[in-house]
């Protein structure tokens, strides 16, 4: 088998995988954001710091309130630009069950990893399917 051949076979095959891995990853996103409570959080402090010594990553903490009253911190750490700021308000998606299992309802949290994995696949499908009909 030669060099293109495996490529063509790790496209062919990786691609559809990851198209698959995207939309799993969003049926679970979609399936817990379903059974969740709704609070609105607020962001009380960003701390960035470097990672590896070559990207700059941030935590964000977020603070909100279930109903009985409990204030609950959940940390949001991502790398690059800064996507929150200090006091920002935004909508946090919790289990009521467990409201330690919290994420900020946003593009980021909900929607990045079924996109990038989808995308991926998407671009390893077309190199695949390009490279078997050329």
């Amino acid at each position: 088998m030669t060099q293109q051949q495996i490529a063509q076979l790790i496209c062919a095959i990786g691609g559809p995988l990851l198209i698959i891995a995207g939309i799993v990853a969003l049926a679970f996103r979609r399936r817990f954001l379903a059974g969740t409570a709704r609070a609105t959080g607020v962001v009380s402090r960003v701390e960035t710091f470097r990672d590896n010594h070559t990207l700059f990553s941030n935590k964000a903490h977020i603070l909100f309130h279930t109903p009985d009253g409990a204030g609950h911190t959940i940390i949001d750490t991502y790398s690059g630009r800064r996507f929150y700021r200090a006091q920002q308000k935004l909508t946090i998606a919790y289990d009521a069950a467990n409201p330690t299992r919290a994420i900020p309802v946003n593009f980021k949290s909900v929607w990045a990893i079924p996109v990038i994995l989808g995308a991926w696949g998407l671009l390893l499908s077309g190199v695949a399917v390009y490279t078997l009909l050329r």
